[in-house]
Parts: structure tokens; sequence; C-alpha cells
């Protein structure tokens, strides 16, 4: 959780600082950027698919505990 919420904060500090100089940069500084900014999403999202997968593999679990209990 520690992660995403890091990777959140990164975003939002990245593209903060896109807005705020975007028009002080250069051609290719912005593109840099916002690889940067897409780069910190791509992290974000694979951390929310990894916190996903786990909720779901402790739900077949409990699932499969709370069914082998009441045989």
């Amino acid at each position: 959780t520690t992660l995403f919420y890091r990777a959140e904060a990164e975003i939002d500090k990245l593209a903060e600082d896109y807005v705020a100089n975007v028009k002080n940069l250069a051609s290719e500084q912005r593109v840099q950027h916002l690889q940067k900014i897409e780069n910190a999403y791509t992290k974000c999202k694979e951390y929310s698919d990894d916190k996903v997968q786990l909720a779901m593999q402790i739900y077949e679990r409990s699932v499969h505990i709370a069914q082998t209990s009441f045989i």
C-alpha cells in the first residue's frame, strides 16, 4: 500500500512540476517530463493490479478455509 501511495504522490509532484514549468520547457524537455509521468503512472497501475490480485487470492483462500471448516 505504501508503494502505491508513493507512486501516486510521485505522479502528483511530476504533474504539478510540469504544469508549473510547461511554458518554459523546450519541446524535448516536455516529452521527457511527460514520459516520466507516464512511467510513474505505469508503476502505480502495476501496484494497483498487484493489490487487486492479492485481495482475490485472500478471498479465495478464505472461502476455501471456510468451506473445509464446515465439512
